[in-house]
């Protein structure tokens, strides 16, 4: 299976929304909950859960909506929990000319796939 971050850019509003399709988390956490910085040209998305209550792994589709971006080049970092070795979701993106896209990598481990 696949992660993937889908991102769209208002530039009127000045929005960056990122939805990041498929991120792991336990299946009864008691929050899910985003920490988003920049630094220089890099937004940096952090992904953290509460308590989980189950002793399993789920799959979510996660909104993300950034203010204040401006219609620039930026490196996107996704700092996902549980992710080790599996390839990271960081990609560079020039939302003045791709105000929509893409990017996902493969998962192979529990939850995606066995």
């Amino acid at each position: 299976d696949m992660g993937c971050i889908h991102y769209s850019y208002n530039e009127t509003t000045r929005e960056l929304t990122l939805q990041h399709i498929n991120a792991a988390f336990n299946c009864c956490p008691d929050s899910i909950y985003c920490l988003v910085s920049e630094l220089n040209d890099t937004i940096v998305v952090e992904e953290f859960e509460g308590m989980g209550l189950c002793n399993c792994m789920c799959l979510y589709d996660l909104d993300i909506k950034i203010e204040g971006v401006f219609p620039k080049s930026y490196y996107i970092q996704v700092v996902e929990p549980g992710i080790f070795d599996d390839e990271k979701l960081n990609f560079g993106v020039d939302l003045s000319m791709d105000p929509s896209g893409d990017y996902c990598v493969p998962r192979n481990d529990y939850p995606w796939g066995i």
